[in-house]
């Protein structure tokens, strides 16, 4: 299974440096006023370049015939499936760091607002980032890129959007009395707890996704 995480990895080589440049601009462009935007800059970067790269693995493999090829190899189905999974939740970790590192040098640029990367960017890009996976894998493996493309596009715009629409729409309640016993039991665990919690909640989903995808996966056929 390790092969099939690197043939992931491999295939897309040539994208890496358009993953990059794209990172670069979406800190810049996020992070170019002082308003709650520029807190979200990381995290619009990273997802952005986990979807592309979800995106351009799935699209190559459909260009090339590439699921005919490994299903006439002795690889078991299962393995197919986990490796996909696999490479996604080890680029979304490599999207932190590289994001992180970027994040250095755009925060030396004077007319930007961002600051270093926290936690809680950390927490929320892995977690958005297996979510995304979780959810959209099982289609892709029971309908394929084509059929499962306008149902991606869907679920992207809720991903990348969505956060930032209901951080906001939270705000407009933080005086009533169920959002402040929300917060305040939120802040009594601390961050790490939080976290934890949700870094556990999306690895639950994953796993679940993961054992949908491999059921819906044995029963596809290809012609």
């Amino acid at each position: 299974m390790i092969n099939l995480i690197k043939k992931e990895f491999m295939i897309q080589k040539k994208y890496f440096l358009l993953l990059l440049g794209y990172s670069f601009f979406m800190l810049i462009a996020f992070s170019i006023s002082p308003s709650d935007m520029a807190q979200s800059a990381y995290m619009a970067a990273a997802i952005g370049i986990v979807y592309m790269f979800i995106q351009y693995s799935c699209a190559i493999e459909d260009k090339n015939k590439s699921e005919k090829i490994l299903n006439s190899l002795p690889i078991s189905r299962k393995k197919i499936v986990l490796s996909k999974y696999g490479a996604i939740m080890l680029f979304s970790m490599l999207s932190v760091i590289v994001v992180g590192l970027a994040g250095m040098l755009v925060l030396k640029l004077s007319f930007t607002y961002i600051r270093i990367i926290e936690l809680e960017n950390i927490v929320a890009i892995l977690s958005i980032a297996w979510m995304l996976a979780a959810i959209y894998l099982p289609v892709y493996f029971k309908f394929g890129y084509i059929k499962a493309k306008a149902f991606n596009m869907i679920i992207f715009f809720i991903f990348f959007f969505g956060p930032m629409f209901a951080k906001n729409y939270l705000q407009k309640y933080i005086g009533s009395s169920s959002m402040e016993s929300i917060l305040n039991f939120m802040a009594s665990k601390g961050p790490i707890a939080i976290a934890g919690i949700a870094l556990f909640a999306s690895m639950i989903l994953v796993i679940i996704s993961a054992i949908i995808s491999t059921r819906v996966y044995y029963n596809r056929e290809f012609n």
